[in-house]
């Protein structure tokens, strides 16, 4: 059986003033047999590619992921109730997390290279376009991976 190859988008806000709050969620992936390939946390979501043998745990080091996060977040006084703004209310997770189950090679690097992408557009080392990978130029390529 082929390891599950998992993408996950938390949308989180307030996730730029605290990515530690992500990192110190991560050592539970060795309980649960999960690896982490790719981490990226930007300002308000965080993207993580995941490799484990069962979809169950993934499933379950997501449950204790989201859960360790929010418990920083209120250790630190980052976590404040939810208000209704706009008519939308907000809270810590404004969404429920998007999860692609990745299957082969090309869409592997599609969604490492999509990742890696978001990350350089934040620290505006790549200008963002609309057409995100398609399109880019040799020179952005070198520095999507420098």
């Amino acid at each position: 059986m082929s390891p599950f190859i998992l993408f996950l988008n938390f949308s989180a806000s307030g996730c730029a003033r605290n990515p530690c709050a992500v990192e110190k969620a991560l050592p539970y992936a060795q309980r649960y047999i999960v690896g982490v390939e790719q981490l990226s946390v930007q300002g308000d979501h965080i993207h993580i590619l995941l490799r484990a043998r069962r979809r169950g745990a993934i499933q379950d080091f997501l449950r204790v992921v989201a859960g360790q996060i929010a418990q920083q977040f209120s250790r630190q006084g980052l976590l404040i109730a939810p208000v209704v703004t706009d008519g939308r209310l907000s809270r810590l997770w404004r969404y429920r997390p998007f999860t692609r189950v990745v299957r082969g090679w090309r869409a592997y690097r599609i969604v490492r290279d999509y990742i890696r992408l978001n990350e350089k557009e934040i620290t505006g080392q790549i200008p963002y376009r609309k057409q995100r990978l398609r399109g880019m130029s040799s020179g952005d390529w070198e520095v999507l991976w420098s």
